[in-house]
């Protein structure tokens, strides 16, 4: 869904000067990620994947997504954004299969479960 999301970004990011109210647009879309992070603090949703399925869809995106070149300089920005996404894409792939196999503890990050679920002083999020 977030990935869905990142592209709905892209695409106002890419085609800004094509829309009627970007700013507006640009709002809507902030608004909804921030209702799903914070509907993401509930218990068994983890807000790590959305953040990660946004990231890929942004690389994603600037690669597959065919793109309006508005002049020579955002043309070539364009395909320089997609030289950069394509290495990005393939190390964050290998990366992600690397922890999730590795079998190691990764919960070193004592903040990091404030990412994922509020604790309320319960066994809330366990």
């Amino acid at each position: 869904m977030y990935s869905i999301i990142a592209l709905l970004y892209l695409d106002l990011f890419m085609n800004w000067p094509l829309l009627e109210h970007p700013w507006r647009d640009w709002l809507v879309l902030t608004l909804i990620v921030l209702f799903f992070l914070a509907v993401g603090l509930l218990p068994f949703i983890d807000n790590f994947a959305l953040i990660g399925g946004f990231f890929i869809g942004i690389l994603a995106g600037i690669i597959l997504v065919p793109r309006i070149s508005f002049g020579k300089w955002d043309g070539r920005r364009k395909k320089i954004a997609v030289l950069i996404a394509i290495p990005l894409l393939i190390v964050s792939y290998f990366l992600a299969f690397w922890f999730f196999y590795d079998g190691k503890d990764t919960n070193t990050c004592p903040w990091c479960v404030l990412i994922d679920c509020i604790p309320q002083g319960t066994n809330w999020c366990s």
